[in-house]
């Protein structure tokens, strides 16, 4: 048996704490993805048992992993000690089992390389030669030998930091030994060393590593690093994204051309009393072949990512909320005051779209039973959705469209992974808009952008296109769970925007129009189509406060 052992037993650093909490290492957030799921992904193929190593904060770790399902099997530590005392409960763990571990792999929860890990049993000691930082563990090899190990525990060693660095990936192909250095270790060690570094060098004297250089390294334990990985950002499917790391520029390209086109446009036409929460913009082209856009880039957190994957309190919650009331407040001042048929937008954008999207979702086929026959959703019995389709439309004429309000600027797509946020005082930059309402261009329903944040904070968006929730499907039953950490937020939320949600059931009605209308597009997710079409109908519902006279 090969095992993966990720020691996870602190929280993150108190830089990292600033700004997404205490959170284990194992669930900071890289790229959109936890730190736990990045390595399972990586492992998967190359093991046959992955297990996390808990203890502060344990309860969020086992959280995660019973609504994920990942692959995962946890391990509690009884009291928390240095590194050695982690990885060694973790080995003696896996040593003990009735088919004991034939090799293990050692990956730090902070830490994600590129390389790929041998097939075979080896033993290995990833490492990288650049010492950027003296919060570091040194080290200098020969020949396989692991030796003159500078801890990072060493404060009176920092000034003579030199050599190699332990990226925090090791390969063991007798986990047995290891586990006898560690014992040997941590009895007749002087605590100068951590014993997982000294059980190492001891280790290597009997079976020599293979050293290998890491390409990309990709380390959350330290403040620097990760703002470095932060610029290594995968781009959207369609979008094409480089980082001049030394300017500090972003420029985007992408092959949905029209769409981007319009995106330019939106940041170019912009007020200028607006411009201070966007981008700064230094060049681009609208030519209909290669267009593009080279901006300032900011390596904040999202929204969305401090949501779903922070534990950040209460306090800073409502200084990022008063900072977005303040933004949509000044959108919300930048007036339409040109001409234009709002009653013919607002009909494309909440009737046409909504009932088109459910008709392709009835042409896929794959709900059909749930055009025809009702539905339950955690026991309660909603309508067919053919009947949605013929009903929906008349009361959105009636409680949306009939209601009308003052266009003005607009972002269009306003939910959480498109604001950024600075940590120190919350500053908001917005990114990826829309860039159109119909044909009123940069302006549009501010009622769109507060159901845009309701979706993300009321219907749980953001933990529903991260996979985040449990559903269950028996013939037309659903039965649909989601994270209950958004509801403190919601309520932080509506007292700051108290003003704007006067009319909350018309808001609710747009935000469940939104969900009905993206079931389609997920096609290659059922689960999430599932937990998306629960969310919209429940929202429907609330809206009308349980009232279907509507539906005659």
């Amino acid at each position: 048996m090969k095992y993966l052992i990720i020691p996870s037993a602190t929280v993150v650093p108190s830089e990292l704490q600033s700004q997404f909490g205490k959170i284990p290492a194992c669930l900071f957030p890289l790229q959109g993805k936890t730190m736990l799921q990045r390595l399972v992904e990586k492992y998967q193929n190359f093991v046959d048992r992955i297990v996390v190593v808990v203890f502060q904060e344990k309860k969020m770790v086992y959280d995660y992993i019973a609504m994920t399902n990942l692959p995962v099997e946890i391990l509690e530590l009884k009291t928390l000690g240095r590194m050695g005392d982690t990885v060694k409960f973790g080995l003696q763990s896996v040593m003990s089992r009735e088919e004991p571990a034939e090799a293990v792999f050692v990956n730090f929860a902070d830490t994600l390389i590129s390389n790929v890990p041998y097939e075979r049993s080896a033993d290995v000691v990833y490492y990288t030669g650049e010492p950027i930082s003296e919060e570091w563990t040194f080290f200098e090899h020969h020949e396989g030998r692991i030796h003159h190990i500078l801890d990072k525990c060493e404060p009176e060693t920092k000034d003579r930091a030199i050599g190699d660095v332990f990226t925090g990936v090791f390969e063991f192909a007798d986990p047995g030994a290891l586990l006898e250095q560690m014992e040997i270790a941590e009895r007749e060690g002087d605590g100068r060393i951590d014993p997982f570094y000294a059980a190492l060098s001891q280790y290597s004297e009997k079976r020599a590593f293979a050293c290998v250089l890491v390409g990309k390294w990709y380390d959350v334990g330290h403040w620097d690093k990760y703002l470095e990985a932060k610029t290594k950002v995968q781009a959207r499917a369609f979008n094409t994204v480089e980082i001049d790391e030394n300017r500090g520029i972003l420029t985007k390209s992408s092959t949905n051309r029209e769409k981007f086109l319009k995106e330019i446009q939106w940041y170019l036409k912009m007020p200028a009393d607006l411009q201070c929460f966007l981008p700064r913009i230094y060049s681009y082209s609208l030519d209909q072949n290669q267009p593009y856009v080279s901006m300032e880039y900011y390596g904040y957190a999202t929204l969305h990512e401090l949501f779903v994957f922070g534990e950040i309190p209460g306090a800073k919650w409502k200084h990022i909320f008063e900072k977005l009331f303040f933004l949509t407040q000044c959108m919300k001042a930048n007036r339409y005051e040109g001409e234009g048929n709002r009653e013919r937008a607002l009909e494309d954008i909440y009737v046409k779209k909504t009932v088109a999207r459910l008709m392709d979702l009835k042409k896929s086929g794959v709900m059909a039973s749930f055009f025809e026959k009702p539905i339950r959703v955690n026991g309660v019995e909603y309508p067919p959705l053919d009947r949605y389709i013929e009903k929906l439309p008349e009361l959105i004429r009636k409680k949306v469209i009939a209601n009308q309000t003052e266009f003005c600027v607009i972002h269009g797509d306003l939910c959480f992974s498109n604001i950024l946020v600075e940590n120190d005082y919350c500053f908001l930059r917005l990114i990826d808009p829309r860039g159109e309402f119909g044909e009123f261009d940069i302006y549009g329903d501010p009622r769109y952008e507060l159901a845009k944040l309701l979706h993300s904070l009321d219907g749980g968006y953001d933990f529903l296109i991260e996979d985040l929730f449990n559903v269950q499907i028996e013939g037309n039953d659903i039965i649909f769970e989601l994270p209950g950490k958004r509801d403190r937020v919601l309520k932080l939320f509506v007292e700051t925007f108290s003003e704007e949600l006067k009319n909350f059931s018309v808001l609710k009605l747009i935000e469940a129009l939104l969900f009905l209308s993206m079931v389609p597009l997920h096609g290659d997710y059922l689960n999430r189509q599932y937990a998306m079409l629960a969310t919209g109908l429940r929202l429907v519902d609330e809206a009308t406060e349980g009232d279907r006279s509507w539906m005659n």
